[in-house]
């Protein structure tokens, strides 16, 4: 009798198996196969769209790091030139304050 039984349980599997399919509406389908050549093509254009703007982002980040290279070692020529400056600056007014001890030298003579 089980031996039976399992006959009639697989036969109705394979009758389900074979049925099931047809379940949806060609309608349906065509719909369901529509939204989704649909999502494929968005989803295709999306991943396009990333790429693009992940290039342009890499390409912003090169120029950005370039500028910034370039900012930073004319900072440092201006701050070698501002010290070349002070150090002239420091000169010339040790050189003119040796001038003025000089000149109030000679007029101290002169008056004597």
């Amino acid at each position: 009798m089980s031996m039976k039984y399992a006959l009639h349980l697989i036969a109705f599997f394979v009758v389900a198996t074979l049925t099931l399919p047809s379940c949806v509406s060609k309608k349906k389908f065509d719909q369901l196969q529509e939204e989704k050549n649909t999502l494929a093509s968005t989803l295709a254009e999306s991943q396009s769209k990333v790429k693009m703007l992940e290039d342009k982002v890499a390409s912003l980040e090169a120029d950005l790091a370039a500028q910034t290279n370039k900012l930073s070692s004319e900072l440092d020529k201006l701050r070698k030139d501002l010290e070349a400056a002070k150090a002239d600056l420091a000169s010339t007014k040790k050189s003119l304050e040796a001038k003025q001890a000089e000149i109030a030298k000679i007029k101290q003579d002169v008056k004597d």
